[in-house]
């Protein structure tokens, strides 16, 4: 699948309270909005987007992960902590800042809702709840669906696979107040090139229309790029400090790019982690049409 178009990006700051936030239950209610202006901020260092005519294919993704890193670097200037973006067209990936391999939270839900689907349709009101409300109730009824615990972990790893991902699934219970699969670990690179890839998987425009459709709850960093399809998920390290993790389908005038993105800030806190995550898509807006896209 194929996409294209111009990037707006939509900056409407959702912030839930701490004291009503359960981990990893993605339904939060949204107490505050903060409205910030739809221009990418610019920074003096900041790179000019790239006409489709100073771009050449041998750029392959395009710029390097300097610039990428220096978006990183700013944020983390803010808001303390560490961060990591990447952008992939499929084959290749650009990273910048601190990547490895943190809990997915419920960005794991994209491919178990895919692979849920897949073994039967009927699970579509359960899909639609645990990727636009992130409903942790109906994503496990997901993974109940595909059988034991081992068959349904093959199973996801089966879709994250064929879109280029190949990692393992937890299939036991790592923490006992989480879901197994929520738990699984997953780089910011490997979920960009999940993310790029995922228009040519089998089965997955259903899906990537549920992305689309995000509970406005959820509306921070990468889910404000206007026309994107996206999935964030969050929780708090062993440390009892909150990330967020997102992954998202990004159009620009080349195509569509994979995209993700972990926040991790100082203060561990969701709205800090929220907060973060938006300044990183701000700058990360500024830069996407540099980026040559791949075929899905």
């Amino acid at each position: 699948m194929k996409r294209s178009g111009g990037l707006l990006l939509v900056v409407t700051l959702a912030l839930s309270g701490c004291s009503t936030l359960q981990p990893e239950s993605e339904s939060a209610d949204v107490t505050e909005y903060v409205t910030i202006t739809t221009t990418p901020r610019a920074a003096p260092d900041e790179v000019p987007s790239a006409s489709a005519e100073t771009r050449t294919e041998s750029s392959a993704v395009g710029i390097d992960n300097a610039e990428l890193s220096a978006i990183v670097d700013r944020a983390v200037a803010v808001h303390g902590g560490s961060a990591a973006i990447a952008i992939s067209n499929g084959q290749s990936v650009s990273v910048g800042g601190s990547d490895f391999d943190a809990p997915a939270w419920s960005t794991i839900k994209v491919p178990l809702a895919l692979a849920a689907l897949r073994g039967n349709p009927a699970q579509y009101d359960n899909a639609a709840a645990a990727i636009t409300e992130s409903n942790n109730d109906a994503a496990n009824v997901l993974w109940e669906s595909l059988g034991t615990p081992s068959q349904a972990a093959l199973s996801v790893e089966s879709v994250l696979s064929e879109a280029g991902s190949p990692i393992a699934v937890n299939a036991e219970v790592l923490r006992s107040e989480f879901s197994a699969f929520g738990q699984t670990p997953w780089s910011t690179a490997e979920q960009a090139t999940f993310a790029a890839n995922l228009g040519c998987v089998q089965g997955a425009d259903t899906v990537i229309e549920l992305m689309g459709n995000i509970d406005p709850s959820q509306n921070y960093g990468l889910t404000q790029v206007a026309g994107v399809s996206s999935k964030s998920g969050w929780g708090p390290n062993e440390a009892g400090a909150y990330d967020v993790r997102q992954l998202a389908l990004i159009p620009n005038s080349s195509g569509t790019l994979g995209v993700a993105l972990t926040a991790s800030p100082g203060a561990g806190t969701y709205e800090a982690a929220q907060s973060m995550s938006t300044q990183l898509a701000q700058e990360l807006v500024g830069i996407i049409d540099q980026y040559f896209a791949g075929e899905c």
